[in-house]
């Protein structure tokens, strides 16, 4: 897994994949001017969060 940024200032995580291989792909994007989200440190943190819940999502049990 790594990270690189373009020139513009946007971020992405790059991965290595084996063909024949299946994955998921979130995308998601935030505005300065528009979100609580203002910074790349706070952005990270929102990606791991969300990452955290795909991997444990919520179970239900209905008795």
């Amino acid at each position: 897994l790594g990270a690189a940024e373009d020139g513009e200032g946007c971020s992405y995580w790059t991965r290595s994949m084996k063909s024949g291989n299946s994955f998921d792909w979130y995308m998601g994007a935030v505005w300065s001017k528009a979100s609580p989200v203002k910074s790349a440190e706070q952005w990270e943190k929102e990606v791991r969060r969300v990452r955290d819940c795909i991997r444990t999502p919520l179970q239900v049990k209905v008795r």
